[in-house]
């Protein structure tokens, strides 16, 4: 784990030991900076050129188009089990939930609950549902055709977003209606 000074604190930023003494090597200081959605990285210069320390991690040039996933989401966990080198469309489907619903491809409508997915740049409409549980049960059977490991951080989000009453009510009500 490295610790980097950011304003009045300290950011803990996870690597692996094997990286250290390469990040020791070739960057010129390590420093925490924010995109424009207030997303959280560590950035280092190699060369005079500034690049965040995920890209040089996985040997991504400046020029390379592709990104480097979290795959955990924590863009300060950058150990190698935790990234991934993948397109711009495939590192959008790891992204956390839509700001109305809190749960990505879930969105209200009319009372009822929209649940939409977008794959190779289209979207997908897989359904209105009556609560918002079934409609993202739906977007994560669509994701486990797509991507597993978008999936598998999808559940995750899914397990924390919906208490377990909820989703035992819900499994007890379909075994009524067959």
């Amino acid at each position: 784990m490295l610790v980097i000074p950011h304003r009045d604190s300290h950011v803990k930023c996870y690597v692996d030991k094997s990286d250290i003494s390469a990040i020791q090597s070739s960057c010129a200081g390590l420093h925490v900076v924010e995109d424009k959605s207030h997303t959280v990285y560590v950035s280092t210069c190699v060369k005079g050129t500034p690049i965040l320390l995920h890209r040089f991690l996985m040997r991504l040039r400046a020029d390379d188009k592709r990104d480097v996933d979290h795959i955990n989401g924590n863009t300060l966990d950058c150990r190698r089990g935790n990234m991934r080198i993948v397109d711009h469309q495939v590192n959008c489907q790891n992204r956390s939930g839509d700001s109305e619903t809190g749960i990505r491809g879930v969105r209200g409508k009319n009372g009822r609950w929209v649940a939409e997915i977008t794959v190779a740049g289209q979207r997908k409409h897989l359904g209105t549902f009556d609560a918002q549980y079934p409609a993202a049960m739906a977007v994560l059977r669509e994701l486990l055709k797509v991507d597993l490991i978008s999936a598998k951080r999808y559940a995750l989000n899914l397990l924390l977003e919906f208490p377990l009453s909820e989703r035992v009510a819900l499994n007890n009500r379909r075994q009524l209606e067959s």
